[in-house]
């Protein structure tokens, strides 16, 4: 299944190309050396994720200070403080998912561009 998904984009890509001058242009106006077809989706891919890297490392970071917050003024109601390990719990798991991402999608990149 996956070798038939990759003979379909490098028989689309190529074509898509050919047809579509303009995006080339528009990218190299962008991004001078951006390429086109696979290496085109692939860079806008990348910079996809690393802006929801960015917001989710973001959010995981003013969680963990809230998690944090919520421990030292528990002023010593258990409650509070496991409130606060769940939150600095869950914004580890979710810094942790990020960056797991973030390389499979360079290893898919990677290997995308390399392919076709």
């Amino acid at each position: 299944m996956f070798n038939s998904l990759l003979q379909i984009l490098a028989s689309t890509v190529p074509l898509a190309q050919a047809k579509q001058d303009w995006l080339t242009a528009y990218c190299e106006a962008l991004h001078p050396g951006c390429g086109a077809g696979s290496e085109f989706l692939v860079q806008i891919a990348e910079r996809v994720a690393d802006l929801v890297l960015d917001i989710i490392g973001g959010v995981a970071v003013i969680m963990f200070l809230w998690g944090a917050q919520q421990i030292v003024t528990s002023g010593g109601n258990d409650e509070r403080k496991n409130q606060g390990k769940d939150i600095i719990l869950a914004a580890l798991i979710g810094i942790f998912l990020a960056v797991v991402g973030n390389v499979v999608l360079s290893f898919v990149g990677t290997f995308v561009a390399d392919n076709v």
